[in-house]
């Protein structure tokens, strides 16, 4: 499940769209946990539930000029129900949901149409973990096997 909406980045910048696909993604407010924000996100994002929700990584956004700290999670919802839009009207959240195959969202990164790093980090990691979950099933692990 991936979202477009709107972003001021996206508009301002040149050669980049306004409307960015992205992973669903939130501040977390200060009585919250992150995985809190998480659940609470996604569903005014989606519409969706959370089902099962996986740590993954924590990361600076731009560590240069700025402290936003990323809490990447990998969370399973059940999106055989998914709506064509979300967000919440009283944030001006104007958001389309939609799902694609993995293929095509790669696709999507190598031809320029998601542009935002978080999801790119994200969608890039889906690939190394099949790629070393394939490795482990047909015990190739050795160190030199090339990937």
């Amino acid at each position: 499940v991936l979202i477009e909406q709107f972003r001021i980045g996206g508009y301002t910048a040149p050669n980049m769209s306004a409307w960015q696909i992205e992973c669903v993604a939130g501040i977390i407010e200060p009585h919250q946990t992150a995985i809190e924000t998480a659940h609470r996100e996604t569903l005014e994002e989606t519409g969706l539930q959370v089902l099962d929700l996986e740590p993954i990584y924590t990361y600076l956004s731009s560590p240069g000029c700025t402290s936003e700290t990323i809490e990447m999670f990998c969370g399973h919802v059940d999106a055989d129900n998914v709506s064509n839009f979300g967000g919440l009207e009283t944030e001006g959240e104007y958001i389309r949901v939609f799902t694609l195959p993995v293929s095509e969202a790669f696709d999507w990164v190598n031809t320029g149409k998601i542009q935002n790093g978080m999801t790119i980090i994200a969608l890039l990691l889906i690939v190394a973990i099949t790629i070393i979950f394939w490795m482990l099933i047909h015990d190739n692990s050795h160190p030199n096997h090339p990937i």
